[in-house]
């Protein structure tokens, strides 16, 4: 197990670097503000589309990267209306 969580760790380490290269942008690893600051940016370089091609769009943050920019998440196709159901434990909604 822990080769596999090595080698997944480094395959994503490169294709942020990868994806890097491909849209002149750094790609910052989490959900901070200076994630969220550079998915803002890109948006405005390319379109919302380009979400579904750098990010987990089915997280909240797609929703406040969109916000910034006065949009909503009925811009994106629909692969990028899907979003994660809140966390529950036993049928209760986790605070």
């Amino acid at each position: 197990m822990a080769a596999a969580s090595i080698i997944a760790r480094e395959a994503f380490l490169r294709a942020l670097i990868k994806m890097g290269k491909q849209y002149d942008i750094e790609f910052k690893k989490g959900a901070s503000a200076a994630v969220r600051e550079a998915a803002v940016d890109l948006v405005k370089a390319k379109s919302p589309e380009v979400l579904l091609q750098t990010a987990k769009c089915h997280f909240k943050t797609t929703e406040g990267v969109l916000g910034e920019l006065g949009l909503k998440r009925d811009v994106l196709p629909p692969e990028g209306q899907v979003t994660s159901k809140p966390y529950t434990y036993r049928g209760k909604k986790k605070s």
